[in-house]
């Protein structure tokens, strides 16, 4: 599914990606990869996709 959003998570404005990231990929279908920028750097984000069977592919 590419450019159609599958999974949906709301936060305030000030909430930064990495605190809502594992909450969206928690709902979210599984996947082979999940494609990120620097928002999406953190170790407990790509040790959650790990743990699920997604290998990330983040710049870091």
């Amino acid at each position: 599914m590419l450019g159609r959003p599958y999974a949906l998570v709301f936060t305030a404005g000030n909430v930064s990606d990495i605190k809502a990231a594992l909450a969206l990929l928690g709902r979210a279908d599984p996947m082979r990869y999940l494609l990120g920028d620097k928002g999406q750097d953190a170790s407990n984000i790509r040790k959650g996709l790990r743990e699920k069977g997604t290998s990330p592919v983040i710049p870091g």
